[in-house]
């Protein structure tokens, strides 16, 4: 664990540093410094370091584009732990520390403070594509810029120098997949693809979509507190200028020639929204689109959610459709059974045979007919009744039928098994008797060491559990009948509609 903390406020000609280090004495002691924002700085900060014994430290350094990034590679490249902070919240953190007075020393103390106590993220340099594309990209951005500047007062047109273009079209071809994929996307032209991508670099970086629209601004930001401080709702447009800019116009073709974002963008306009909020909510939304693509590695498929959910809709039909038939049995005067099958199919029943294995319609209506001549009604319902037979044809048409195991069964009056009811009714009051006997030497234990109050309460409950036990005990036993069941192959059977 690193207890070695840096801050290091950067500007254009130097950098000021504050280190909190741990002494050869074991006290937490500190230092500041400040260097030239050069080569011969770089050296100087290390230099500082081992003289005072810090061989790895957290370094921290708030976001300020070229001035920091080449500290903040010479520091990762050297083997340092390097964070580097949004400014906001550095200021922010400065806000709660009250911190009324303002230079760059005082700057990097609160840094190294703020690294200290809020163990901020690791930073990773991008890789060297990425980061000429981007040098490349705000280049040529703003060399557009001042044209458009020019073009305004000459009224006459130039075209990028051919330098940057020929850059363009190099460092292209090492990322043209990625550029094809959000072009075809979110259907924006191939600048607009690189700039996005550009600035985007690893998308791996962003936790979710969300964190993506975070980072180029397009968030709804609420400003409310108590009654008194109320503003509307607008784009929080913190983050990346570049990238939010970048979005614009693609959002405004795709709100008016985007079938998906056009259906979007009339339910917000349905509901009352401003335009330019429409917009915004339109570059989330490509936003989300581009962040798919890029993390999926796959073409932008307009039709997933509907496709899945109407396999979703087709899987739940065809669980619907399955319709399970259980036999049953019944007993006539003569205490015949059965060996006969009825499947009832919306409004037609068929009698399965059970010795021919054919079958013969009933009735085509939706009230079936009653098949089983007793004395006791059948139970008749969506699933397999049974009709009446002599047991002696069933066993001479089946001799397989009694050599099964399963042949003979017990079952009580409610259709459940013997031996699987009376095993859990043989369980119940030997786990009554043993807790209320533990019980019970439980209470003489509590009346010995004076705890009378306590020792009835357990006594009671001992003997309420001995009295169940007894009771379940001595009760007499249900009587069972034994009934033949039928071949458990030919009990059960589905039917697929």
């Amino acid at each position: 664990m690193i207890n070695n903390f840096l801050g290091i406020d950067v500007s254009k000609d130097r950098f000021d540093v504050f280190l909190l280090f741990i002494s050869k004495k074991g006290k937490r002691e500190s230092r500041k410094r400040s260097f030239k924002n050069d080569d011969h700085g770089f050296q100087g900060l290390l230099s500082f370091l081992q003289k005072h014994n810090v061989e790895q430290v957290k370094a921290c350094m708030e976001a300020t584009g070229c001035y920091s990034e080449t500290l903040a590679e010479f520091l990762h490249n050297a083997g340092h732990f390097v964070s580097v902070i949004n400014p906001y919240c550095i200021k922010s953190y400065a806000r709660s520390k009250l911190v009324r007075q303002k230079n760059d020393q005082i700057d990097a103390e609160i840094i190294a403070d703020y690294c200290q106590r809020q163990e901020p993220s690791r930073w990773t340099p991008s890789s060297p594509e990425m980061k000429k594309l981007k040098h490349l990209y705000r280049c040529s951005a703003a060399l557009k810029d001042e044209l458009t500047l020019v073009n305004n007062h000459l009224e006459k047109k130039e075209r990028l120098p051919k330098e940057v273009a020929n850059a363009w079209e190099d460092l292209a071809m090492n990322i043209e997949q990625k550029i094809e994929t959000i072009k075809n996307s979110i259907r924006i032209g191939e600048e607009s693809a690189i700039a996005i991508l550009a600035e985007v670099s690893d998308i791996k970086a962003f936790r979710d979509a969300r964190q993506l629209a975070a980072y180029a601004g397009t968030i709804p930001q609420n400003i409310t507190s108590g009654s008194s401080v109320y503003a509307k709702p607008r784009l929080s447009k913190s983050g990346s200028r570049t990238l939010r800019k970048a979005m614009y116009f693609p959002a405004i073709v795709a709100k008016n020639h985007n079938p998906i974002i056009m259906t979007f963008c009339k339910r917000l306009k349905e509901k009352g929204k401003h335009n330019m909020a429409i917009v915004g909510a339109a570059m989330r939304k490509l936003l989300h689109i581009v962040f798919g693509v890029l993390s999926s590695k796959k073409a932008f498929d307009p039709d997933h959610i509907k496709n899945y959910r109407a396999k979703s809709s087709t899987d739940i039909e065809q669980q619907t459709t399955v319709v399970t038939a259980e036999t049953t049995t019944a007993k006539d005067e003569n205490s015949k059974e059965v060996c006969k099958y009825s499947v009832t199919n919306k409004d037609t029943t068929y009698a399965i045979d059970k010795a021919t294995g054919t079958d013969t319609k009933l009735c085509e209506s939706e009230d079936l007919q009653p098949i089983c001549e007793s004395n006791e009604e059948a139970q008749i319902g969506t699933t397999v009744e049974p009709t009446s037979v002599d047991r002696g044809e069933a066993n001479k048409q089946e001799p397989n039928a009694s050599n099964s195991p399963s042949s003979t069964a017990c079952f009580d009056s409610q259709g459940n098994s013997v031996d699987e009811k009376s095993s859990k009714r043989a369980i119940q009051p030997i786990v009554a008797g043993v807790v209320g006997a533990v019980l019970l030497v439980s209470c003489a234990a509590l009346y010995i060491i004076k705890m009378p109050v306590v020792a009835v309460v357990v006594g009671i409950v001992g003997l309420a559990c001995i009295s169940f036990a007894l009771y379940h005990a001595l009760k007499p036993n249900t009587k069972f009948e034994k009934v033949e069941s039928v071949n458990p192959t030919t009990t059960d059977l589905t039917f697929q509609l």
